[in-house]
């Protein structure tokens, strides 16, 4: 893996309106997104549509990063998930909080079943890449792990209640 620091970008801010969040791990799960924001939003299948970008496991832990692929990388394939279209400015905030180790950005796209592409935030990996590991991650394996899922929906929600207290 390679990271260079000059890859950031500007800090996002925080718009007034509802935003569009893809989501490409454990927040693909409705169980954990429900943890989280106490609801569901309204979604649609999707994948990145550039492969500048790819999905690779977290060390010691169950959930994903996606990366800027580099020449040092092996190919990351297409980055599936969901795009969350009905974010509002407070939710997007506490996604902010959860994903602390990733930094917000803005992507395209591409719808599955319209192939339109739509530009939403996305969280990027900011933290030194030897904390990743350069295999696929199995969205499958983490829900078929019902003892993994419940751990991580209960974390989630432990997560949201704390957020709410600050």
């Amino acid at each position: 893996f390679e990271f260079d620091s000059n890859d950031k970008l500007p800090p996002m801010t925080t718009p007034t309106t509802t935003s569009k969040v893809f989501v490409y791990g454990s927040l693909r799960s409705t169980e954990v997104l429900h943890a989280l924001l106490q609801r569901t939003p309204i979604c649609a299948k999707g994948s990145l549509a550039s492969s500048a970008y790819k999905r690779v496991c977290v060390r010691d832990a169950p959930y994903p990063a996606v990366i800027r692929s580099s020449a040092t990388t092996t190919s990351g394939g297409i980055v599936d998930g969901l795009l969350l279209r009905d974010i509002t400015p407070n939710e997007l905030e506490l996604f902010d909080a959860f994903e602390d180790e990733y930094e917000r950005i803005q992507v395209d796209v591409q719808i599955a079943t319209t192939s339109t592409t739509e530009t939403a935030f996305m969280y990027l990996w900011n933290q030194p890449t030897s904390e990743l590991v350069d295999t696929p991650w199995d969205f499958e394996a983490f829900t078929s792990d019902a003892n993994l899922l419940t751990n991580y929906v209960n974390n989630s929600r432990l997560f949201r209640e704390d957020y709410e207290l600050q």
